[in-house]
């Protein structure tokens, strides 16, 4: 049976919270998890090794080297039997009260030995409770600098032995690193296996300023290579394809790969834990708007800022929502976020939320006044679809995929025009437009399966 290799080496840099890339990653392996001809593999030590662990298990703990497994189980035992120790001589009254009282040491975690941590894992385990545990590994978590500098220098697993036939899928970040790229398309090629890529945008080659120096070569030969080698390319929107096609034209790349299009899923979640629901009610009672992604350059939240800043002037400020600034910071953004955080004028009109679950997130979405999202560049817009999804109002840029994904659903401006934007903010601050609105997203919209998604890709990488 001809195999099917998913390389997942975003995952060795990689922790908390998926977004982007990541997600979509997370969303196709848990849609192939469990079929016997699909293998999750790494780059590391200058060679691709076959990962024994599940997608959950990479969730919960992150890729665990082999030394790391053995380490592991050792420490393991002696945790165990620590735990027990201690927790058979506690006095019954403690016993009792033990939840409460791991409840406050659970908050400092982050802070606690891997020993302490443990402990309290197996202290848990004998009162036969693991509500926590996913919470207790995510705590783990090693500094990201550390991270980076072990990332290839563990072994994972067994060396991969590519077969003529078989398919190396790259669905994430393999453009920062030369060795990595170099195997890709490379090793497996020359061994007669077939590398099929997922390009999600070239951002970095048609719009290099919204990034910092140095990308746009290194992304450069990324493409190059890939292009020159893949059997297949797969995209993310007509925009992101109608890119990767210009630029195989502008490179002279002979024998081009065939490039199809790839619809993201967007599913919701349907059922938002009570506890979470409640929390969220008392946090944010005023009404709220939502603009979700990285807080970087070209997701444009300068055009956010001075359309604010507009509506201050012009008297109209009261009239619109809050506005939650939702995802971590990333490129060039300092000098914005200084001036949302110290202007005086917007008085606490914009809060900037990161580390942000689902669970939080799908509550947002679905009780947001409306969703911003005029990046001034994407490969989907995947927050454009996710609100859709939601059945919430979306502002949104006319410039490149954005307009794909439901035109007639959503408003769609110049990611340019502040003043534009100020009038889409003041349209569906009125009750009776964004209901009308709502109305006809709920009619229309459907919403597109992972499900979906994988099977488009299984029909293109053939």
């Amino acid at each position: 049976m001809k195999r099917v290799y998913i390389d997942v080496s975003d995952f060795l840099v990689w922790r908390g919270h998926f977004t982007g890339i990541q997600r979509v990653l997370y969303n196709v392996i848990k849609e192939v998890s469990g079929q016997d001809n699909v293998e999750l593999i790494v780059f590391s030590q200058g060679e691709y090794q076959v990962v024994e662990q599940s997608i959950d298990d990479i969730v919960l703990r992150g890729i665990v080297s082999t030394e790391e497994e053995t380490e592991l189980a050792t420490e393991q035992r002696t945790t165990r039997t620590l735990a027990k120790y201690i927790y058979q001589r506690l006095p019954t009254p403690v016993q009792a009260t033990e939840r409460a009282a791991r409840s406050r040491i659970r908050d400092g975690l982050s802070r606690s030995t891997p020993l302490a941590r443990n402990v309290l894992h197996h202290w848990r385990e004998l009162r036969g409770t693991n509500e926590e545990y996913a919470a207790l590994h995510l705590a783990r978590q090693s500094d990201p600098m550390e991270i980076a500098a072990s990332t290839g220098s563990q072994r994972y697993g067994t060396e991969v032995n590519f077969a003529k036939g078989d398919s190396l899928l790259v669905l994430g970040c393999l453009w920062d690193s030369v060795a990595h790229l170099h195997v890709a398309t490379r090793r497996a090629t020359e061994m007669g296996a077939k590398l099929h890529c997922l390009i999600y945008d070239l951002v970095p080659v048609y719009a290099p300023q919204v990034f910092g120096v140095g990308l746009l070569p290194m992304y450069t030969r990324y493409l190059f290579e890939v292009l020159g080698v893949a059997s297949s390319v797969v995209t993310i929107s007509r925009s992101t394809k109608k890119d990767v096609e210009r630029f195989m034209k502008e490179t002279a790349i002979s024998d081009p790969p065939e490039v199809t299009v790839l619809r993201l899923g967007d599913e919701v979640i349907e059922k938002i834990d009570p506890r979470v629901q409640k929390e969220m009610i008392q946090k944010h009672s005023s009404p709220f708007a939502i603009c979700v992604g990285t807080i970087e350059a070209r997701k444009n939240h300068i055009q956010l800022y001075t359309a604010l800043k507009l509506a201050i002037q012009e008297g109209c400020i009261d009239v619109l929502p809050k506005i939650y600034l939702i995802g971590r910071q990333g490129w060039l953004t300092a000098d914005l976020i200084h001036l949302i955080t110290y202007d005086p004028e917007l008085n606490n009109r914009v809060k900037f939320m990161d580390n942000v679950s689902d669970q939080e997130l799908a509550w947002l979405y679905q009780n947001a006044e409306l969703t911003v999202y005029t990046s001034q560049y994407e490969g989907w817009g995947l927050p454009v679809a996710e609100s859709l999804a939601y059945g919430t109002p979306v502002i949104t840029s006319n410039v490149s995929s954005m307009s794909e994904i439901a035109p007639d659903l959503t408003i769609n401006i110049s990611p340019f025009d502040s003043r534009a934007l100020l009038d889409a903010l003041l349209f569906l601050s009125n009750k009776k437009s964004n209901d009308a609105l709502r109305a006809k997203i709920k009619k229309v919209y459907r919403p597109a399966r992972w499900s979906e998604t994988v099977r488009s890709l299984r029909r293109a990488i053939r």
